[in-house]
């Protein structure tokens, strides 16, 4: 350690540090301790440099690496300026030696061994497992940190020692959505903590790292959100606690493609809690799961072209830029191997859609409404047309679009009476795997019991199976009840024969300013990176070990709800002008902002009167917008000959509507790599259209609507 960094601690220490209250201002507490946490930090990591993680590394030469780092972190601990509480020492609140109490600058409360940690921004609290006579303090300490969720390293004895007093036994506990909770005693009522344990996790030593990983996976998921606060204690609250802490931040720099130093960690961590990662074993233990994480990672590829070949449209350095400014903290690391097996085995993951024309439940003129044989969500219809189309959109009459506006206002009456507020509606110009060769509409509606929130993860999953349903990537099914379906078709078959109370002005509008409502964010993108490397390892990538992600659609709201306030509409305002590709009477044509999937063209087809919902438009703007529609998908098809063109609506904010402002998207897409372009779009975005593009294509799309609407016969 130099001279300088001596010199620094004992200036620093003859200077005033946190004293601020606890028991008083908490936040003010936490504040106080990460401004000195990160000063602490940043003078001693400038007299350093890190050794970067690196695999392999034989378990005598960590040990002798971590022998180094705890020499040079005693003699850090020696100096004044990491001084231990003394409070906590004269009222004999720390259990294990007295080098194992916090440091006087982070302790988190004078009535508990307990610190103040911080990594990467985030609040932790790291502390010693409760004795008998700490057990009020420690309850008192969960409530004041608000602490959400609890990591539990020890058991209450090990050999008939005494680790940790069992207050675990001493408390209500109960299950809820599989998740395990202690009702903490607080005045009139309980305080619910979530928590987690590795019990049999032994005292001093390391643990398998795979175990450990499993565990830092399932926690890291359930404390996403800036409101989560996790509290972790083993015994003495040091050695594994710290190891667990380490882990965790580990995984998170794996994820997000930072250089990685282990040595780096155990140093940030001991100079916020000492002894922290008290053992080589535990050293030992944390490059192995850095191991073990990395290779959950990485895909092997035989080459750089053949793995250029396998992100077509897109070159790797271009994925690799977009990985690394992308907030997602799922990425994939590439390696190549040229003694790659070749003749892999591709498992069957994706089992196919079923009829979904299964069970008829009305019949119009035009359409048969009916109920799917594998629905992809509650209350999922198929509107089929009753006769032969084999021009797809394009051969859509004008009577049989004023028919297919008119129910989907009366599904939309009935989707009222069971709480579902809005639905997705797919128009395929080609039938799609399920349909039979019939013209299909389908209508999936918004997930029940998420009432004004957007599910991103059934979001994310309904556009799988609009835009490339039979792709053999693993689904996130909804978990059906036994009977559910067949109950579900009866409905509509009874629900169809009654007139509907119509739809109030409530149900048509948006008022401004709104707030929308989104949640499981990080569930989507556990959905679109598994997807991602299913789709790689199809195309010749090697996943050197199996993913851990669980495909499922969250069925309730869960922390954190984003909430997005909306001031006026962005159409109205602003795109109706500058998007503006092509407008006749009251409807008309924009090309979208978001730059579309690559192959791809997105553009919207949308009133120009301002309305929210599509059972809103009147008879001359349906009228209208089936003109235009009918002009743009001619148009697509001949500019985009090897794609194939889809018409989807998401008509409320619970199912994507981001802009209230009806329209419909109208995309044209490559059936060969819309799975891996859109999948890449989705969990690492670009940029938006240019100004160049977005008038390149204004000036060549208008035009060549124009054309085709001029050589198009006119309706009698």
């Amino acid at each position: 350690m130099g001279k300088k960094f001596i010199m620094y601690c004992r200036q620093v220490c003859s200077e005033s540090t946190s004293s601020v209250s606890f028991q008083h201002e908490p936040e003010m507490h936490f504040n106080a301790a990460k401004e000195q946490i990160e000063m602490r930090w940043r003078d001693f990591q400038s007299y350093r440099t890190f050794k970067p993680f690196s695999p392999g590394i034989p378990d005598e030469v960590l040990q002798k690496e971590f022998e180094n780092i705890h020499e040079t972190r005693k003699k850090i601990w020696e100096t004044p300026h990491y001084l231990p509480a003394e409070i906590l020492l004269k009222r004999d609140l720390v259990r294990a030696a007295p080098e194992c109490a916090a440091f006087s600058f982070n302790n988190t409360t004078p009535e508990y061994n307990a610190s103040s940690l911080f990594l990467k921004e985030r609040l932790y609290i790291a502390c010693e497992g409760p004795r008998s006579k700490d057990i009020e303090s420690f309850f008192n300490l969960l409530k004041s940190c608000k602490i959400t969720h609890l990591v539990r390293l020890t058991d209450a004895f090990e050999e008939n020692i005494e680790k940790c007093h069992p207050y675990w036994e001493k408390v209500s506990r109960e299950i809820f959505d599989g998740k395990h909770f202690l009702n903490i005693p607080d005045e009139k009522t309980t305080y619910a903590v979530c928590t987690f344990n590795l019990a049999h996790w032994r005292d001093n030593q390391g643990i398998d790292p795979n175990e450990l990983l499993a565990l830092v996976l399932q926690v890291r998921k359930e404390i996403a959100g800036s409101e989560k606060r996790l509290l972790v204690h083993c015994s003495a609250g040091v050695g594994r606690t710290g190891t667990f802490l380490a882990a965790l931040k580990i995984v998170d720099a794996i994820d997000r493609g930072e250089c990685l130093s282990i040595e780096e960690t155990v140093y940030q961590l001991s100079l916020q809690r000492p002894h922290s990662i008290g053992k080589s074993s535990q050293y030992i233990t944390l490059h192995r799961l850095a191991e073990i994480y990395f290779k959950h990672k990485t895909l092997v590829f035989r080459s750089k072209l053949e793995l250029e070949r396998a992100l077509t449209p897109f070159s790797v350095d271009e994925i690799t830029e977009r990985m690394s400014r992308s907030a997602t903290p799922f990425t994939v690391h590439f390696e190549y191997d040229e003694g790659l097996d070749k003749g892999k085995i591709i498992p069957l993951r994706n089992k196919g859609v079923g009829n979904f024309l299964k069970t008829e439940v009305h019949r119009t003129r035009s359409f048969t409404v009916c109920y799917p044989e594998k629905p992809r969500v509650p209350h999922h219809l198929s509107l089929a047309l009753n006769r032969e189309n084999p021009k797809g959109i394009v051969g859509i009459t004008e009577e049989e679009n004023q028919e297919l506006f008119a129910t989907l206002k009366k599904i939309a009456e009935i989707y009222k009476i069971i709480s579902i507020q809005g639905f997705v509606s797919a128009q395929f110009d080609k039938p799609q795997e399920g349909h039979f060769a019939h013209y299909v509409v389908e209508i999936i509606p918004h997930l029940p019991n998420f009432k004004g929130i957007k599910n991103i993860a059934d979001k994310v999953e309904c556009n799988r199976h609009v835009l490339f349903r039979s792709a053999d990537v693993s689904a996130a099914s909804y978990p059906f009840k036994e009977g559910e379906k067949d109950n579900q078709a009866q409905f509509w078959v009874k629900a169809f024969q009654y007139d509907q109370n119509p739809l109030s002005h409530s149900d048509v509008t948006i008022t401004y300013p709104h707030t929308r409502l989104e949640s499981h964010q990080l569930e989507a993108e556990q959905i679109l990176y598994k997807q991602l490397q299913e789709l790689l390892q199809d195309k010749g990538g090697t996943l050197l070990a199996p993913s851990f992600c669980e495909l499922k659609i969250p069925t309730e709201p869960c922390q954190p709800i984003k909430k997005i306030t909306v001031e006026s509409c962005a159409f109205c305002d602003k795109a109706l002008h500058t998007q503006l590709v092509f407008e006749q009477d009251n409807v008309a044509i924009l090309y979208n902002m978001r730059s579309p999937a690559k192959d791809s063209a997105c553009f919207l087809l949308m009133p120009k009167r301002h309305l929210e919902k599509v059972y809103s438009l009147n008879s001359s703007e349906i009228k209208n917008m089936h003109i235009l529609r009918v002009a743009l998908v001619e148009v697509l098809k001949e500019t985009y000959p090897k794609c194939e063109v889809i018409d989807y609506t998401q008509d409320d904010p619970t199912v994507g509507q981001t802009v209230f402002h009806h329209h419909e998207q109208i995309v044209a897409v490559n059936p060969a790599t819309i799975a891996i372009s859109w999948t890449l779009m989705s969990l690492y975005p670009n940029n938006p259209v240019s100004s160049e593009e977005m008038l390149k294509v204004k000036e060549e799309f208008g035009t060549k609507i124009k054309l085709k609407l001029k050589s198009a016969p006119r309706s009698s």
